[in-house]
């Protein structure tokens, strides 16, 4: 979990931070079905560790807690830009490509700008300005575990854009569809959470557009994938900030 990476741990947190990747380099001797079992309870340990042995003797720094899962953020919303480039490297003459090509950067300027444009109004202040068990409580609440579905949702956004892109004139296949439209909105439902337990603030405007993006997941199994590039660029327009 990235929050490990921005705080010290006490004994228990330890335990849990090495009992996963203990087991990973375990499961790397063994063969299948062994080898997959280990990796999912390795998985459900980092996961919940911190919620089952709680955060006693962590310690955070706020600037560089913040900084880093931001550049996770950016990392996963790179890689997405590359998946755009990989889709469209065949076809990058055509102009209904070069439209597509346009519309999938707009989407993820307007994820990125979604997540760091609420960054800038405080994030890191308000971590700062909690202290002890509550500092590291909202540390683990508000970017350990929201961050993990916001994300998945980049990367599923990155899986169908890929496609979409690449046939510009056809409908998405049942995968690409739901990854693609549905990776907008699972990303704009985890802001909403992180924002919630951030700052009990509930970002009607990221909820809309959550259920927006939702919405077009029948439209990108119909239409063509242009038609479903277009209508996610509007839901992401229509952020108010």
């Amino acid at each position: 979990m990235p929050i490990r990476s921005a705080c010290c741990l006490g004994r228990s947190g330890v335990s849990t931070l090495l009992t996963g990747p203990a087991l990973i380099v375990v499961a790397a001797f063994l063969e299948s079905p062994v080898r997959e079992l280990l990796w999912t309870a390795a998985a459900l340990i980092d996961v919940s560790g911190p919620l089952l042995v709680g955060t006693g003797g962590w310690r955070i720094a706020p600037s560089y807690f913040v900084e880093r899962h931001g550049l996770v953020v950016i990392i996963a919303l790179g890689e997405a830009i590359v998946e755009v480039g990989a889709g469209a490297e065949e076809n990058l003459a055509r102009p209904a490509v070069l439209g597509a090509v346009v519309l999938a950067v707009l989407i993820a300027a307007g994820l990125w700008w979604s997540y760091f444009g609420y960054i800038r109004s405080g994030a890191e202040r308000r971590l700062r300005g909690a202290e002890g068990q509550d500092r590291a409580r909202l540390a683990r609440d508000s970017y350990s575990y929201p961050h993990l579905p916001l994300i998945a949702g980049v990367v599923f956004f990155a899986l169908g854009v890929h496609e979409a892109v690449a046939g510009v004139d056809e409908p998405l296949s049942p995968l690409p569809a739901p990854a693609l439209a549905g990776g907008v909105a699972l990303f704009f439902a985890a802001d909403v959470g992180y924002r919630w337990r951030d700052h009990h603030q509930l970002a009607t405007d990221r909820v809309l557009a959550a259920l927006a993006a939702a919405a077009v997941i029948p439209l990108a199994m119909f239409a063509p994938a242009l038609a479903a590039l277009a209508a996610l660029t509007v839901v992401c327009a229509l952020q108010t900030g």
